[in-house]
């Protein structure tokens, strides 16, 4: 096998990795093949495009995907828009993002490593060689739900350290990962020992360690077990209270990179999702409608909405010494608002597609093209990962309203109090009358 061969992404992951859907172990390539058309077209992007240096997107034909990497300038971080959620909007594995938030949680830990808590100098010894070994390597990383969520949702893990060595520790128990777990190299996860819990890596070759699906649906991501796993102490990152780990994961030098990542994938799925849209639309002859146009519209602004939060966070991103950093304050409100723009897009396609939905479930003869279309749209408004996709995309950041009361907690109203100061003051003198036209 050549080098070029042996670095391939489908070489890769085809590493002995245990995989059983239902109560069948599988291989995973031909498990893979059977179920999503999605795998090739992954390691050809991988395979073609994985550069360790960032490049400027200049198109399809010259971009190259290069996760890990701070970015120096205000175009590296645009291009960061562009990772595995927009090429990959409508899989079963990259269309949430969690790839993407994983890498860029690990990036902000890179780049932020001096401004994190005295207690975890350790850490910021061990992240620089993590993350340079991954882009080395061109290796995956993605991370469990509980982790993914919002930080002070995260409690103690369910992985058990049960034993302990001069060079490692032991690990048994269960934790539930998104679906890209599948077709990631590595995991990165937490398992708790007395009163502290440890942060590591670990190959998903690992002995011990088993992926199962429930049979036939990947949307409700892959239940990992972990059976006398051996983690060495040198792929250990953090050992600290729970607390002190979570900080990690709650710090604005960290969060503002995995949250850019959050938005962008957002927006591409909001983008997907209003393609969509568009297609049946226009398909069924809905588009002429007047009350169909105006949906239509409502999906278009607020695809226009998302994409300026986008671009504010990038004019205004903060240049240090290290490199870029999105503007914290629009990417946070673009996350919260972002919520119920999803909500309302699923809605909306629901209501463009609702008469072609209604022909295809209860028609006895219906057009190949028809059923094409409609299943083409039947994953995104009526089976269980429409919920799914929902609830996450709800709840990721939080409860929606404890989101929006914290927003409002922690925004600075100073401008709004000098704006009445200003008013008072000018009616006072009474310049305001003095002002008005004769």
């Amino acid at each position: 096998m050549s080098k070029g061969q042996e670095d391939s992404y489908l070489v890769k992951i085809q590493d002995g990795r245990q995989v059983w859907v239902g109560e069948e172990k599988v291989d995973l390539f031909s498990y893979l093949t059977s179920t999503t058309f999605e795998v090739h077209a992954i390691s050809k992007f991988l395979d073609e495009r994985w550069n360790v240096d960032s490049v400027p997107f200049n198109g399809h034909e010259n971009f190259h995907y290069s996760p890990l990497s701070v970015p120096k300038t205000t175009l590296e971080l645009e291009n960061q828009k562009f990772h595995l959620s927009y090429w990959f909007p409508e899989g079963p594995f990259f269309s949430e993002g969690w790839t993407d938030i994983t890498h860029a949680i690990l990036q902000g830990w890179y780049f932020n490593g001096n401004h994190l808590q005295s207690f975890f100098t350790e850490f910021s010894e061990c992240i620089n060689p993590l993350v340079q070994r991954l882009k080395q390597e061109k290796r995956l990383v993605t991370m469990p739900y509980q982790l993914l969520g919002s930080p002070e949702r995260i409690q103690r893990s369910t992985l058990k350290v049960t034993r302990q060595t001069e060079d490692s520790i032991f690990i048994d128990g269960i934790q539930k990962f998104p679906s890209d777990s599948l077709v990631v190299h590595e995991l990165l996860t937490f398992a708790s020992h007395q009163d502290q819990e440890l942060l590591f890596t670990v190959p998903l070759n690992r002995d011990g360690v088993s992926l199962h699906v429930q049979s036939g649906d990947l949307d409700s991501g892959v239940v990992v077990h972990f059976k006398n796993v051996c983690i060495p102490w040198n792929t250990v990152l953090v050992q600290e209270k729970l607390e002190h780990m979570i900080s990690l994961f709650d710090s604005d030098h960290v969060t503002t990179y995995p949250d850019y990542q959050r938005v962008s994938s957002l927006y591409h799925q909001l983008e997907w999702l209003t393609s969509l849209a568009f297609y049946v639309a226009k398909e069924t002859g809905e588009s002429e409608k007047l009350h169909i146009q105006e949906v239509l519209g409502e999906l278009l602004q607020q695809l226009d909405i998302l994409k300026a939060y986008l671009h504010l966070s990038e004019i205004k991103a903060e240049q240090h010494s290290g490199g870029v950093v999105p503007h914290q304050q629009a990417i946070q409100t673009a996350k919260y608002q972002g919520i119920s723009f999803y909500k309302r897009a699923i809605e909306i396609l629901q209501r463009v597609s609702g008469e072609l939905y209604l022909q295809n479930y209860y028609g006895d003869e219906i057009h190949n093209d028809s059923k094409k279309l409609y299943s083409l749209i039947s994953d995104y408004i009526a089976s269980p990962a429409t919920l799914s996709r929902q609830q996450y995309q709800s709840f990721h950041a939080g409860d929606p309203e404890y989101a929006w009361a914290n927003y409002y907690q922690a925004y600075s109203t100073d401008f709004l109090k000098n704006r009445l100061k200003d008013f008072w003051d000018f009616h006072k003198t009474e310049k305001l009358f003095s002002a008005l036209p004769k």
